[in-house]
């Protein structure tokens, strides 16, 4: 029932957060799940437990779909995929926090009320954080950039002196963006899926998605078959995502995202194939174990790939609907990871493996036909996330439309370093 309520919290809030906002929408989902999560360790039975498990999934893929979203779009393309990695490490600390809690408090009543507790660290973030600068462009709400970013860049970077030319950028922004509008195409989600090119990027994500997460909590469901200590094994597993993400931040700022999505997927293809195959009657318990921790590395590595790859494929306008969707795919997948166990157990131990090593394999295959996104920035119009696929394949640019949106882009990164380094240095 939680991931139920995941599935129907992300489009509601990446659509929420297009639309009013990604401040605003984060602030909800981060004041509303508190109270929610606290009576769930007081319910009396099952039902009602479930059907409060239920909101609070709705709540906290809230908090997911548009933090990460937010995150990304306060970077420049230097520092993004460092960054996502970064946001996607929380999830491993997560997890070892959560094996101590589990271990100290076995009773889970406890564990969800000291649970409870470490969220209660973000109540001062709707003061402290900031909109995201791209979204306000996107809306054109320059009043507000100059206001909540431009000033407060040039005071914190003692650039003050400055503030004119700062304003002339953005009084220039504001003209060029108004003449784009008036031929460019109506933003909103619905555009997406009447763009071919974006429309294929967004049923390759979802699928991506959809698989990385089946994959992922099947090694984790796993886990109790490995015998020993389920603690312990739990934070090695974690431990390891903790490492891979560090090594993944090298790999994605050398060889960008699609290489290394390719030989990720098909590492974690082989290894299932190796665990499937191996006849259950020999004893090698070690060796098993040993192919299992590394499966798990690999698909920690492809998650960090995909999530990065997603919001960089994707405009401004729509990104947060965008990711949300592909939230939905990847909770389909979580669901779905149970039911392939347990009908492995119906067929054949080896049947999951030899599944998820071909849908893993699939995804791979797939990378090899989208863009690569390194050193580009986030496109913020329908036309600027097309013509990423156009450089790829190499042809011509239109002039006049390109031209433009080549100048509207320069000028947005200019805006958003600034930012960034506002943001950095406070």
């Amino acid at each position: 029932m939680f991931f139920v309520g995941v599935f129907i919290g992300a489009p509601i809030f990446g659509f929420i957060s297009d639309q009013f906002g990604r401040k605003k929408t984060l602030a909800v989902c981060l004041y509303s799940h508190i109270p929610i999560a606290l009576a769930i360790s007081f319910m009396p039975e099952y039902i009602s437990f479930t059907v409060f498990r239920l909101f609070l999934g709705v709540w906290l893929q809230g908090i997911s779909t548009v933090a990460f979203v937010h995150c990304i779009e306060f970077f420049r393309q230097k520092y993004r995929g460092v960054v996502m990695v970064g946001f996607g490490m929380s999830w491993a600390v997560g997890q070892l926090l959560t094996t101590l809690i589990a271990y100290f408090l076995p009773n889970w009543r406890h564990m969800q009320r000291v649970s409870v507790a470490l969220p209660l660290i973000t109540l001062p973030y709707y003061w402290w954080l900031p909109e995201s600068p791209r979204w306000l462009l996107v809306k054109g709400r320059f009043d507000e950039i100059l206001k909540v970013f431009i000033q407060r860049a040039a005071k914190v970077n003692h650039v003050s002196g400055k503030l004119n030319w700062f304003k002339q950028q953005l009084e220039e922004l504001k003209q060029t963006n108004i003449l784009v509008a008036s031929d460019a195409q109506p933003q909103s989600f619905v555009n997406i899926l009447k763009t071919g090119i974006l429309l294929k990027r967004l049923l390759a994500m979802c699928y991506s998605w959809c698989m990385a997460s089946m994959t992922y909590y099947m090694f984790i469901f796993n886990t109790t078959e490995l015998g020993g200590d389920i603690y312990k094994y739990y934070a090695i597993g974690a431990g390891l995502e903790i490492i891979v993400n560090f090594f993944t931040i090298f790999l994605m700022t050398r060889f960008g995202r699609r290489r290394p999505l390719f030989v990720f997927s098909f590492l974690l293809g082989v290894v299932c194939i190796v665990c499937g195959t191996i006849p259950r009657t020999l004893n090698l318990g070690i060796a098993i174990l040993c192919f299992a921790l590394l499966g798990r590395m690999a698909i920690a590595a492809v998650m960090c790939l995909i999530f990065v790859y997603a919001a960089e494929l994707f405009p401004t306008f729509a990104r947060g609907s965008c990711i949300a969707i592909c939230g939905c795919s990847l909770r389909i997948g979580g669901m779905l990871a149970p039911q392939v166990i347990y009908l492995g157990g119906l067929v054949s131990p080896e049947f999951p493996y030899i599944i998820v090593a071909v849908m893993m394999i699939l995804i791979g295959v797939i990378a090899i036909f989208l863009p690569e996104t390194f050193g580009r920035s986030l496109p913020n119009t329908i036309e600027e996330a097309v013509d990423i696929q156009n450089q790829i394949e190499g042809s011509e640019p239109k002039m006049d439309e390109s031209e433009t949106i080549s100048t509207i882009t320069e000028q947005q990164e200019k805006l958003v370093v600034t930012t960034s380094n506002c943001d950095t240095k406070c």
